[in-house]
C-alpha cells in the first residue's frame, strides 16, 4: 500500500513539473481531440438573436426619437420634426441603450465561444489509473483557476461601471459638444467652417484616444473609437448638405476615406463594435440632418461607399451581424427616398444604384468563404436568396410601369448571374457544397420565374420542360438529391400547364400533327423521355427514396403521348363535325310544309330544337337536311373508333417494349391501357358506333387481347422471369 502511494506522489510531483515548465515556457499546450458532442454544441451556437432584436429595436428608436429631439432643440420646426421635449431625451437614452446592449450582446456571443475553442483546446490531463480524481498542481492552481474563472464571470456592478458607464459617458459628452456648439452658434462665437472644423478635429481626437486606450481597455477604446467615427460622418454630412461648404466631390472623397478608416480600424482591433458604430452612424447621418435626402445621386453614392467599405470588411472577417445591419440600413434608407422623391424621370439611375448594390451584397455573404475556403451555413444560402428577391422585387416596381416587356429578360439575366457565381463556386468547393447547390437553386428560380414573364401559351410549357431535364441532368452530375427534387418540382408544372393551359387551341390554328399543341405535347413527352433514360444511367447514384420516380416518369410520358394523340383525333373530327353543322339547315321557300324533325333526333343530337318546324306561308324557314346530319352521325362515329384504336394499337406498342425492354412498369402501364380500352369498347362503343364501327372494334380488340394471353402463355417458361420480375 505504502508503495503505491509512494508511486502516485512521484506521479503527481512529475505532472507539476511539467506543468510548470509549460506555463513557464510559454510552450503552446497540446491540444486534445473534441468529442463529437463538443463539436456539435459549438457548431451549434450562433448569434444571440435577442440582441440582433435589441439592436434593431434600439436602432429604430434612435432613428425616430433622435432627429425629433435635436431638430426640435436647435432648428424648432423647420425640418419637420415637433418640437423638443424632455419626453425625446428618454426615448433618445432608451434607443441608446437597447442598440447599446444589442451589440454588445453580439460582441459577448462571439467572445465566448471564441473563448471556448481555445479553452477546448488547452490540454486536460485525464485520472491517472488507480485514482478516480486528481487534484494536479495543488491549492496554488486551484486557486489561479477560481480567480480565472471569476475574473471571466464579471459582476454586475463591474458591468455596470465599466461597460455601461462608458457609453453613456460617451454620449453624454456627445450632447455636452452638441449643446456648447449650440451656444456658440446663437451667439454667433463660431461661424460654420470653425463648427465643421471643431466637429472633425473632435471626431479624430476621439479616435486617437481610442487608440491610446486600445491595449488594455479593448471594449472601452472601441466605444471612443466608434463615436469619433459617428461625429467625422456627422461632420461631413453637415459640411456639404448643411452650411454648403464642399461640394459632393469633395464630401464623398472624404466621407470614402471615414468609411475606409473605420473599415481598417474594426479589422485592427478585431472589433465589431466599431464596424457597427460606424455604420450606425453612417446610416443615422442623413435621418438626423433631414437635409440633402432627396439629391439622388448624392445619398446613393454615399449609401454605395458604405457598403463598399463593408465589403472590404467582408474580406477579412466573417461578421454576418454587421452584414445585416448594413443590409437592412441600406434599403431602408432607400425606402423612405423611394417613397418621398422617386419619380418615372430616374429610372435608370436608380435601377444602376440599386444593380451595384446588389452585387455588393451578393458578395459580401459570400466572399470570405471563397477567399478561405470556409463551409458555408445554411443560413448564408437564405441571405444570398433574400438579397436577390429583395433586388428582384424592387426592380419589378420600376420597370413594372413602364418596361413590362422587359421583366422576363431581367430575371433571365439573375439567372444567369448566378449560374456563373454557382460555376465559380464549384470549381472552388465542388459539388457537394452547399455554396455551389445554393447559388445554381437561385439561378434555376429565377429561370423558372422569367419563363411567365417573358413568353406566352405553350411556349411556357416548352422551356420548363427543357429546363427540368438541364437540370435533373446537374442533379446527377453534381450528385445533388435538392437538385434532382427541383427538377422534379419543374416536371410537375409542366404536367399542371399541360392540363390547364394547352389543351385547347382554337380550331382555325389546328393542323393534323402541325399544331403548337402536339408539339407541346411531345416536347413534354421527350423531355420526360430523357429523364427517364438519365434515371436508368444513374441509377447507382440515387437515394432510396427516388426508387419510384422511373416508374412515374414513364408512366407520365405514355399518358401524355396517349392525351396527345387522342387530342388531334379529337380535333381533326371535330373540325369536320363543325363544318357540317354549319350546312345542317337549309332554306324552305314560302308557301312550303317545312321538313319536321323526328322528336327522337331531336331529343339525340343537341341543335337547340326543342319542337318541329310549323307550316309557315309569308317567310322562309330553316330546316333540317336529314343527309347532314347523317354524316354528322357517322364522323362522331369515325371518332370514336378512332379513339379506341389509337388506345389499342398504343397499348400493344408499349406493352411489345416492355416486354423487349425487360421492365416491368412499361408492361403494367400497357394492360393499364388495355383495360381502360375495354372498358371503353364494352361500355360506349357498344352503343354509339355505327354498326360497321362496331363489328371492328370487338373484332379488332379480341383479335389483339388473343394474341397477347397467347405470348403470355406460349413462352411462360422462358420469359416468366423477367416478366414478371424485370
Amino acid at each position: 500500500m505504502a508503495d503505491n502511494t509512494e508511486k502516485i506522489e512521484k506521479k503527481l510531483e512529475e505532472i507539476e513539473a511539467r506543468l510548470t515548465r509549460l506555463e513557464d515556457s510559454g510552450t503552446v499546450e497540446k491540444s486534445i481531440p473534441q468529442t463529437k458532442k463538443e463539436v456539435v454544441q459549438e457548431e451549434g451556437k450562433s448569434t444571440p438573436i435577442g440582441s440582433v432584436i435589441a439592436l434593431i429595436i434600439g436602432g429604430l428608436i434612435l432613428w425616430n426619437s433622435l432627429p425629433r429631439f435635436l431638430s426640435g432643440y436647435f432648428f424648432g420646426n423647420s425640418y419637420g420634426y415637433s418640437s423638443y421635449s424632455s419626453a425625446s431625451l428618454i426615448f433618445v437614452f432608451f434607443g441608446a441603450c437597447l442598440a447599446a446592449l444589442g451589440i454588445r450582446g453580439i460582441i459577448v456571443s462571439r467572445g465566448e465561444r471564441a473563448g471556448e475553442h481555445g479553452s477546448k483546446n488547452r490540454f486536460v490531463p485525464t485520472a491517472m489509473e488507480g485514482t478516480s480524481s486528481l487534484e494536479v498542481g495543488g491549492a496554488g492552481h486551484r486557486t489561479e483557476k477560481a480567480e480565472e474563472k471569476k475574473n471571466s464571470e464579471d459582476s454586475i456592478e463591474f458591468q455596470i461601471a465599466s461597460h455601461w458607464f462608458s457609453i453613456v459617458g460617451i454620449i453624454a459628452i456627445l450632447l455636452g459638444v452638441v449643446f456648447f456648439l449650440k451656444y456658440a452658434f446663437d451667439n454667433h462665437l463660431i461661424g460654420p467652417t470653425g463648427q465643421v472644423s471643431i466637429g472633425i478635429i473632435f471626431g479624430i481626437g476621439l479616435l486617437l484616444a481610442g487608440d491610446f486606450f486600445r491595449a488594455k481597455y479593448a471594449q472601452y477604446s472601441q466605444i471612443i473609437t466608434g463615436g469619433g467615427i459617428g461625429v467625422l460622418y456627422l461632420s461631413l454630412w453637415a459640411a456639404f448638405a448643411v452650411f454648403s461648404l464642399v461640394d459632393t466631390t469633395t464630401v464623398l472623397f472624404a466621407m470614402s476615406l471615414v468609411t475606409v478608416a473605420s473599415a481598417l480600424l474594426a479589422i485592427r482591433y478585431d472589433a465589431i463594435y466599431i464596424a457597427a458604430l460606424g455604420v450606425l452612424g453612417g446610416f443615422a447621418t442623413p435621418g438626423l440632418l433631414a437635409k440633402g435626402i432627396e439629391n439622388e445621386m448624392l445619398l446613393m453614392s454615399y449609401i454605395l461607399i458604405l457598403n463598399l467599405g463593408v465589403l472590404f470588411v467582408a474580406f477579412f472577417k466573417n461578421w454576418k451581424s454587421l452584414n445585416l445591419l448594413t443590409f437592412g440600413g441600406t434599403y431602408f434608407i432607400f425606402s423612405i427616398w423611394y417613397g418621398n422623391f422617386y419619380d418615372p424621370g430616374k429610372l435608370l439611375i436608380t435601377f444602376i444604384f440599386l444593380t451595384l448594390l446588389f452585387i455588393i451584397f451578393s458578395f459580401v455573404w459570400v466572399v470570405y468563404q471563397l477567399i478561405y475556403e470556409k463551409k458555408i451555413e445554411e443560413v448564408d444560402i437564405l441571405l444570398i436568396i433574400f438579397n436577390a428577391a429583395v433586388y428582384f422585387g424592387l426592380t419589378y416596381l420600376l420597370i413594372n410601369r413602364g418596361y413590362k416587356d422587359y421583366l422576363g429578360f431581367f430575371a433571365f439575366a439573375l439567372s444567369f448571374y448566378y449560374f456563373v457565381f454557382g460555376y465559380i463556386a464549384y470549381t472552388k468547393f465542388k459539388a457537394e457544397s452547399a455554396l455551389t447547390l445554393g447559388l445554381l437553386g437561385t439561378s434555376i428560380i429565377f429561370l423558372t420565374v422569367a419563363v411567365p414573364l417573358q413568353v406566352k401559351s405553350n411556349l411556357i410549357t416548352l422551356i420548363w420542360a427543357v429546363e427540368g431535364a438541364v437540370i435533373l441532368w446537374l442533379g446527377f452530375w453534381l450528385s445533388s438529391y435538392k437538385l434532382r427534387v427541383g427538377a422534379l418540382a419543374i416536371y410537375i408544372l409542366v404536367g399542371v400547364r399541360l392540363v390547364f393551359f394547352d389543351s385547347v387551341i382554337p380550331s382555325s390554328e389546328f393542323i393534323l400533327l402541325a399544331n403548337r399543341r402536339f408539339l407541346t405535347y411531345v416536347a413534354a413527352a421527350a423531355s420526360a423521355a430523357v429523364a427517364s433514360w438519365l434515371y436508368v444511367l444513374y441509377k447507382g447514384k440515387t437515394d432510396e427514396d427516388e426508387k419510384a420516380v422511373l416508374p412515374a416518369l414513364l408512366i407520365g410520358l405514355n399518358v401524355v403521348l396517349v392525351v396527345a394523340m387522342t387530342l388531334e383525333s379529337t380535333s381533326f373530327f371535330g373540325a369536320k363535325i363543325t363544318s357540317l353543322n354549319e350546312r345542317l339547315y337549309k332554306t324552305q321557300t314560302p308557301g312550303s310544309v317545312g321538313t319536321q324533325i323526328p322528336q327522337n333526333n331531336v331529343n339525340t343530337y343537341s341543335y337547340n330544337l326543342n319542337q318541329r318546324i310549323p307550316y309557315q306561308n309569308n317567310y322562309t324557314v330553316p330546316v333540317l337536311d336529314t343527309k347532314v346530319l347523317a354524316e354528322i352521325k357517322a364522323t362522331k362515329g369515325a371518332r370514336d373508333f378512332s379513339i379506341s384504336a389509337i388506345w389499342l394499337f398504343y397499348s400493344l406498342t408499349l406493352l411489345i417494349v416492355g416486354v423487349l425492354a425487360k421492365y416491368k412498369p412499361i408492361r403494367l402501364s400497357a394492360l393499364v391501357f388495355f383495360a381502360v380500352t375495354i372498358l371503353k369498347v364494352f361500355l360506349v362503343d357498344s352503343s354509339n358506333l355505327a354498326q360497321l364501327y362496331r363489328i371492328i372494334a370487338f373484332i379488332g380488340l379480341g383479335t389483339i387481347l388473343l394474341v397477347v394471353a397467347y405470348i403470355y402463355q406460349r413462352y411462360k417458361a422462358q420469359i416468366n422471369a423477367f416478366l414478371l420480375n424485370g
